[in-house]
């Protein structure tokens, strides 16, 4: 069982990597030329031509640019990739101190909560990232998950049964299933 719990948790957790954080130009202004120095320094890092010149424009913009959300996004994104948990950490709460409700910034510290059995935390950030976003139906694995952890059973029950019918393949939905049985078999 703890195979296929280890198996489920791997499994959504790579689902929901991101290939690129969510954009919050609409709540922001940006010129698009800062823009556009953006992505083509995203692009050097992303592609391995030249990372680290491509960090180092992106520092440059968050710099001069320090409501530039997706600059801190990225800088987020890229210091977790680095193993950097704690400069992601603030990059990730400078996003939200931004942008309050940012889905991407709280899904990442919601994971990071829950790396540290921060599950109460973990809990709040993977509900502000479905009320922002309903698509990411993972929230609500790991919502269920958290409480699971905290000995809230009845609470693990009802995510995990909301989550079940957008499982992205069976593997994952028999290891929900398996969380749901052993909850129930208490």
């Amino acid at each position: 069982m703890a195979l296929v719990c280890v198996t489920v948790i791997v499994v959504v957790i790579f689902l929901m990597l991101p290939k690129a954080p969510k954009t919050a130009l609409e709540k922001q202004p940006v010129s698009d030329s800062v823009q556009v120095e953006l992505e083509q320094a995203v692009q050097l890092v992303q592609q391995g031509t030249n990372p680290m010149e491509g960090i180092l424009k992106i520092r440059q913009i968050s710099e001069e640019h320090p409501d530039n959300i997706d600059a801190q996004l990225w800088l987020g994104v890229f210091s977790e990739q680095s193993g950097q948990m704690e400069k992601a950490i603030s990059r990730f709460e400078n996003v939200i101190a931004l942008d309050t409700n940012n889905p991407v910034a709280h899904r990442y510290l919601g994971e990071f909560s829950m790396k540290d059995s921060l599950y109460d935390q973990a809990i709040r950030h993977f509900q502000t990232v479905y009320k922002e976003d309903s698509s990411y139906k993972s929230a609500l694995f790991y919502i269920g998950k958290s409480h699971q952890e905290l000995g809230n059973d009845e609470e693990a029950l009802t995510y995990y049964e909301r989550y079940l019918p957008f499982a992205p393949d069976s593997a994952v939905a028999s290891g929900v299933n398996g969380f749901i049985s052993e909850l129930r078999n208490k």
